[in-house]
């Protein structure tokens, strides 16, 4: 609307100076028109009073001219007509100044000229040879006000004005409906649809009717909406790949623990099942004996389900859930390869249950990428720290503070110096030695965590240890 009433005004403009220039143009035509007219009346009126007066006085002499002039005044009030002398003083010297009667006296013909008489206002003063014989000579000199010529001007250029203010308003009225039918509603449509492609709604499209540069806008905004529809899936297909590349390398570090957490249930089972096959129990206790084989076969299973559930690829399924026993299942399965490096975790759940909405998958592959940095980061043994909260929080990129449940993991670990520490969650980057990480386990939980609407912040300090927070907004007005 505000472009609609912007190009309205900008065509109002237009219209007043256009319908100005013309006002202008035709006073100024007018103005001419009614001075060449007077001139050429005054003209000819001087021409047959010259005949005239030449007639008079060669029947009757001078007075008999001089009376047709005072006749001719009585019939033309508006004219002051009278009979002037070249060089003359007094009564009959003429009211227009010498250069301007130089041409009357050297051509012996007329001349007309414009300029201030009595009161100051313009007059027309027109002067016409008149021959009287006997060498005497003289002109006749008509003055006219052109009082009435310029009033009559003015209210032109009044009339002219108002006719074309309203013609703009008219025009304006008019124009207003259309801009915001062939202006103001496309656009707004264009604006619409470039917020949807801007919240993420790639599949919006829209359709302008109108063959014209908003026409080709709206099929270009389409076509860039499909270019960034396939560069996004493409996008998202590398990442699935990279996250799965991520778990798998986990998967690979996290299968020596779990070697290790599996051999004690397979001696159980295997010192079980050769004191039955060797006849060293009998009856009841032969029960005893294969509840205990089953009840380690129970054990492998859930470890080996865990493993395998944690290398799986599958789609993102989100679901309001409590993020507590995400958190707990990510430190048992972390367990045995944090034991191996003489590491306890320690976690603290809280009371009180941390309901967000997310994927259980992707954010168990976050805990175990940052809780497995925190392993690494102690190679001497310690405490690793996991501890679920809930807080009001801002987002690291600005805005309105949320409320959100977060995950706090906390080593005792080296640290991570200044000038690397904003560099952690960029792919590829890695402090650890060849062979040991990925580079893809911090960027990767940073991209998962923001997909769930939340982030992720670090705290480090050289040889006292690193903190990172998971922050996952709950839903709940803060």
């Amino acid at each position: 609307m505000r472009l609609a009433r912007r190009l309205t005004f900008a065509m109002l403009l237009v219209m007043l100076a256009v319908l100005g220039a013309h006002t202008w143009h035709r006073a100024l035509r007018v103005s001419a028109l009614l001075d060449r007219e007077g001139r050429r009346d005054h003209i000819l009126l001087g021409r047959a009073l010259s005949f005239a007066m030449t007639e008079a006085i060669g029947r009757a002499g001078l007075p008999a001219a001089r009376a047709l002039l005072d006749e001719m005044n009585l019939r033309e009030p508006e004219i002051e007509i009278r009979f002037v002398r070249p060089m003359a003083t007094g009564a009959m010297a003429p009211a227009a100044p010498a250069h301007a009667l130089s041409q009357l006296w050297r051509s012996h013909r007329e001349v007309a000229w414009v300029g201030p008489g009595p009161g100051g206002e313009d007059h027309l003063f027109t002067y016409v040879w008149v021959e009287l014989g006997r060498g005497d000579v003289g002109a006749i000199e008509m003055v006219e006000s052109r009082q009435q010529d310029q009033q009559f001007v003015r209210t032109t250029i009044r009339n002219s004005v108002v006719a074309a203010l309203v013609a703009a308003l008219l025009g304006g009225l008019l124009v207003i409906p259309l801009s915001v039918v062939f202006v103001g509603r496309p656009v707004r449509r264009l604006v619409l649809h470039a917020r949807r492609v801007g919240s993420g709604d790639l599949s919006a499209r829209i359709s302008l009717e109108s063959q014209d540069e908003l026409g080709e806008l709206a099929t270009e905004l389409n076509a860039m909406c499909e270019q960034l529809e396939s560069a996004e899936a493409a996008r998202r297909s590398i990442e699935q790949r990279l996250e799965h590349a991520d778990r798998l390398a986990t998967v690979g570090r996290l299968a020596a623990g779990i070697a290790h957490e599996l051999g004690t249930p397979l001696n159980v089972i295997s010192q079980r099942a050769q004191m039955i096959l060797a006849g060293e129990v009998k009856g009841d206790k032969i029960l005893d004996k294969v509840k205990i084989v089953a009840e380690q076969a129970d054990r492998m299973t859930v470890i080996i389900r865990q493993l395998l559930d944690f290398a799986r690829r599958r789609d993102p399924q989100p679901r309001r859930c409590d993020l507590r026993p995400i958190v707990r299942e990510a430190a048992s399965l972390l367990a045995p390869l944090a034991q191996k490096k003489q590491v306890a975790i320690e976690t603290v759940l809280g009371s009180d249950a941390a309901m967000v909405s997310v994927d259980e998958g992707q954010l168990q592959q976050v805990l175990t990428n940052l809780i497995v940095n925190g392993i690494d980061a102690m190679p001497t043994g310690g405490t690793l720290t996991v501890r679920v909260d809930q807080v009001v929080a801002k987002p690291t990129e600005g805005g309105d503070a949320v409320a959100c449940a977060r995950v706090v993991i906390q080593d005792e670990g080296e640290g991570i110096g200044a000038e690397v520490l904003d560099r952690v969650f960029e792919p590829f980057f890695t402090t650890k030695p060849v062979g040991i990480g990925t580079g893809l386990g911090l960027s990767v939980a940073y991209g998962l965590v923001r997909e769930h609407g939340g982030w992720i912040t670090v705290e480090s300090a050289e040889g006292v240890g690193t903190q990172f927070a998971v922050y996952l907004p709950t839903g709940v007005k803060a």
